[in-house]
């Protein structure tokens, strides 16, 4: 039961925490005035209404204290109560709470402004330089094609757009090894009935297609005579070699060897030119040097005059040939994957080293006059530039009514090295076409008909026993040795090739008769692997089923007579290699266009040679 004086105890507490909570608003209602603008007035009306509140509950607290002072009078509440007496925490005013408030999201409007910032500076960043590098590429891309743009016969220009490009058939057709009957037209219109075996995928024709088979098939025993010489040289050049490939059908055919294999298709699509790698490392060039149109001008005529010098066939042939061959083992070893010396065209090569046999010894020595020139006038450029210029030369020189001028595509700048052992450790030895793979597509970065282009060059010079074990020239004679045309791939298609030194560090590949007394001729593990898949199918011979006109088979040994060498399908990782062998015959057979491989040369040509190169120059007019 409550007492009057705990009762009035109460009323003073509650009066004493009612006249707190009227000051704390009043203070609120001032700080509500300057953070809102109002005005006194009205501040003070709402400070009023509060304050007569607290009044009528004052006069209430003090109409109880009247009654309790009567009742206790002289028994005032103790201290001790009082101080015992629970208290109400302090109230935030609510504008400072508002305040808070409002700093906490100011401060999370920064944060967020912030970083919306950063991801727009990152992504501008980024975009920066995806955008650079594309235009990077482009400039490449232009400026290749810019630098193969004066190949071609009669100043053509070789950077077509739609140059002839050999593409997988979409479609297949089952395999067939059933035997047909077939009625073919003969080189002297004769009507022959012949029997063939279908080993090979059947193609299905398309527009703009050259048939290969014409080449495979070209040759019967009576149209090639009785020493079986094919020479290309018999057919007259064009001057002007036209750029598409015959769309005729062919209507000669063989007799009794005829159609051993289908047509490869070619068709007609954009050339898609991949600029070269750039070098991790600038070249400088050589102090004081400059190449002038007047120096390359001045090679081109030594060269011309040193040719003119050497008398017998064999022995110009080899010349020719040397010089593009130092050329090629000065690009070849070439490494875009070593960061520490990728070397290149760096006027150097291991004069010790087994790959570069014949070289040091008639090529690019004390008493040799390539070297003997360069010594006497032209110093003042790095050898890397001389060899170039003048392999630039022999090519202008030997091709077809010197239709391949690569004067608009020669740079110059390169510095020379003064040692490279080990270079000759990163050239191809005749194995296989792992080699090919491995110098050309793995360290150059090149594509495979870049390599088949360059290959090409096969059909100058010719190979010394003395010196790398190989003997003979892959095109028919030492006089075709000395012409810069695509009879080389030729060759491969028509001729029986069959190995010879199998098993051997000189194996290689010969056709022909010794007892006939022809020239000596010969193809590489990497010549021939371009079209057939010789990995693992020795021995063979590449054309089975042809005879002399004494009836011998042409593949001459009796093991490799028994198993033709089978060409690559288009399911082989090899079957571009075969394509651009077929592009670079320039059609179905008899032809005499070479427009498509010095296109595909100039362009393979212009890269390798430039390869790791990135301070190059075109000629200069002056060295003012």
């Amino acid at each position: 039961m409550t007492t009057v004086a705990e009762f009035k105890f109460k009323g003073v507490k509650e009066r004493y925490l009612l006249d707190r909570q009227a000051r704390l608003r009043s203070a609120e209602a001032e700080e509500d005035r300057i953070e809102h603008g109002l005005s006194p007035s009205t501040a003070l009306a709402e400070t009023s209404a509060t304050a007569n509140t607290s009044n009528d509950n004052n006069n209430n607290m003090n109409s109880l204290d009247n009654h309790a002072v009567v009742v206790i009078e002289g028994m005032p509440c103790s201290e001790s109560e009082s101080e015992a007496s629970p208290s109400l925490p302090p109230t935030m005013p609510r504008a400072r709470r508002r305040r808070g408030r409002n700093n906490t999201l100011a401060i999370v409007a920064v944060a967020v402004i912030a970083c919306a910032v950063l991801i727009a500076s990152v992504g501008y960043f980024v975009g920066t330089t995806i955008s650079r590098r594309n235009n990077n590429a482009v400039a490449l891309q232009s400026m290749d094609e810019s630098s193969s743009s004066s190949g071609g016969g009669g100043g053509s220009n070789m950077t077509s757009t739609s140059v002839v490009q050999l593409e997988r058939p979409k479609d297949r057709a089952p395999e067939d090894d059933s035997s047909t009957t077939t009625t073919t037209q003969s080189l002297f219109g004769e009507t022959t009935v012949s029997s063939t075996t279908n080993n090979n995928p059947t193609m299905s024709p398309t527009k703009g297609t050259i048939d290969v088979s014409s080449w495979i098939n070209a040759f019967n025993d009576l149209s090639r005579g009785e020493s079986d010489t094919y020479a290309p040289s018999t057919l007259s050049p064009s001057a002007v070699p036209s750029l598409s490939p015959s769309s005729s059908i062919p209507t000669t055919s063989p007799t009794s060897w005829i159609n051993l294999f289908n047509s490869i298709e070619i068709e007609q699509i954009d050339t898609f030119y991949p600029s070269h790698s750039p070098s991790r490392y600038p070249t400088s060039r050589p102090v004081g040097s400059c190449f002038t149109n007047n120096t390359y001008n001045s090679i081109d005529a030594d060269i011309e005059l040193l040719k003119n010098e050497i008398e017998d066939d064999t022995t110009r042939s080899h010349f020719l040939g040397g010089i593009v061959r130092l050329v090629a083992h000065d690009f070849m070893d070439y490494d875009q994957n070593n960061f520490t010396d990728p070397m290149g065209t760096d006027g150097c090569f291991d004069p010790d080293h087994q790959a570069n046999a014949g070289l040091p010894e008639s090529v690019w020595c004390d008493t040799c006059t390539l070297k003997l020139l360069y010594e006497s006038k032209y110093t003042h450029v790095s050898r890397a530039d001389f060899w170039i210029a003048a392999a630039n030369a022999v090519i202008r020189q030997t091709s077809i009514d010197n239709a391949l001028d690569l004067r608009d595509t020669f740079l110059w700048g390169r510095e020379d090295a003064d040692s490279c052992v080990g270079s000759g450790d990163r050239l191809p030895i005749p194995g296989g076409c792992d080699e090919v793979e491995g110098v050309f597509l793995t360290r150059m970065g090149l594509g495979w008909r870049d390599v088949v282009a360059l290959m090409g060059a096969h059909t100058l010079g010719r190979g010394e026993d003395e010196f790398s074990g190989h003997e003979g020239t892959w095109v028919d004679t030492d006089g075709d040795a000395q012409r810069f045309d695509k009879q080389y791939y030729e060759e491969i298609y028509l001729n029986s090739w069959r190995p010879r030194n199998l098993g051997q560090s000189n194996a290689d590949w010969t056709t022909g008769r010794s007892s006939d007394g022809g020239n000596s001729r010969m193809m590489l593990n990497t010549d021939i692997c371009l079209v057939y898949d010789i990995d693992t199918n020795l021995p063979c011979c590449t054309r089975t089923g042809a005879f002399y006109t004494d009836g011998e088979d042409q593949c001459i040994d009796v093991d490799a007579a028994a198993r033709s060498c089978p060409m690559y399908t288009q399911f082989q990782d090899r079957w571009e290699a075969r394509q651009a062998v077929g592009e670079m015959l320039g059609g179905d057979y008899p032809n005499t266009n070479n427009e498509p491989f010095y296109t595909a040369f100039t362009e393979a040509w212009g890269k390798a040679t430039t390869v790791g190169q990135t301070n190059l120059s075109p000629l200069s007019e002056s060295c003012e």
